[in-house]
């Protein structure tokens, strides 16, 4: 069942269910995030992975759509909301812990297989008129941005391969050309399991773009949390989008994020960014070595 809301849900050939974006006055469509009442884009379906809802509280800083959250449980709803209200009308709690990435982790195989189904299946992508994420990686490319004002903070490696990475950046948007619809935002805060499935929540970022990248971007996550490049691919290279992937905008896609990760530690220096950024500057080195 798509969840009660005041929009109405449609569903697509596989089975998952989306609320339309909400619109302004006069039918101009509007992020989710922006829409008053909030109202958020959801996907449901009944096997894994099985709801995955976007953030609707109008910030970014808010992670998951929960009814309650403490540091190892969440409780994802899926439908319009309020802040304070608690679960969403016509919804329902589901408790779950967030996904652990370290090495030996019985839930790499879960999510692994849930990413693996989510491209297999939102290709094409059943949510209409998606920004394309080739627009996003263009708009927050890092490395000449670097080299143009901060290439004294450039280490020796970057120095060396600095022609080769603002070339790939320039190369990132036909690299990502795609018309899967992807989470674009994967990373253990938005992947809920429990013992038999995966929950991938807050789909605020997510984009149009080639049937890889969460896989991809998967990579980072893994080996920022402690797996070594090469297994990380590995782990990754049985999903659906890896599959049907090629090398070479696989290893664009990898330097460019880097450079993004880089240029975010400068413009916006946090240290939750300290952990993707190592997983992405270990991953694209080992791709372009």
């Amino acid at each position: 069942m798509c969840p009660t809301t005041s929009a109405t849900p449609s569903r697509n050939s596989a089975g998952w269910c989306f609320v339309p974006r909400c619109r302004r006055p006069g039918g101009t469509r509007r992020s989710p995030r922006s829409c008053t009442p909030p109202t958020a884009r959801c996907f449901a379906r009944a096997s894994r992975p099985a709801i995955g809802c976007s953030t609707p509280t109008g910030t970014r800083s808010t992670s998951t759509p929960t009814c309650g959250n403490s540091p190892q449980t969440s409780r994802a709803c899926c439908g319009p909301w309020k802040p304070g209200a608690g679960c969403w009308p016509g919804t329902r709690p589901y408790p779950a812990s967030n996904a652990d990435f370290s090495p030996g982790s019985a839930d790499i195989p879960q999510v692994v297989d849930a990413l693996s189904l989510l491209a297999q299946e939102l290709i094409p992508s059943p949510v209409p008129d998606v920004a394309p994420l080739s627009r996003k990686y263009a708009r927050l490319a890092g490395w000449q941005w670097l080299a143009d004002n901060h290439a004294d903070e450039l280490d020796p490696w970057e120095k060396q391969h600095l022609d080769q990475l603002i070339q790939n950046d320039a190369d990132v948007p036909a690299a990502l050309v795609g018309e899967s619809l992807v989470h674009a935002d994967v990373h253990e805060l938005n992947l809920l399991v429990d013992d038999n499935r995966v929950n991938v929540i807050d789909w605020a970022w997510s984009r149009t773009g080639p049937v890889w990248i969460d896989a991809a971007l998967l990579v980072v996550r893994l080996v920022a949390a402690g797996h070594q490049p090469g297994e990380a691919e590995r782990l990754v290279s049985g999903t659906w989008g890896i599959q049907h992937s090629t090398a070479e905008p696989v290893t664009v896609f990898a330097t460019t994020t880097y450079g993004q990760w880089r240029r975010f530690a400068i413009e916006f220096p946090s240290t939750h960014r300290d952990a993707p950024l190592r997983g992405a500057r270990l991953w694209a080195r080992y791709r372009l070595p």
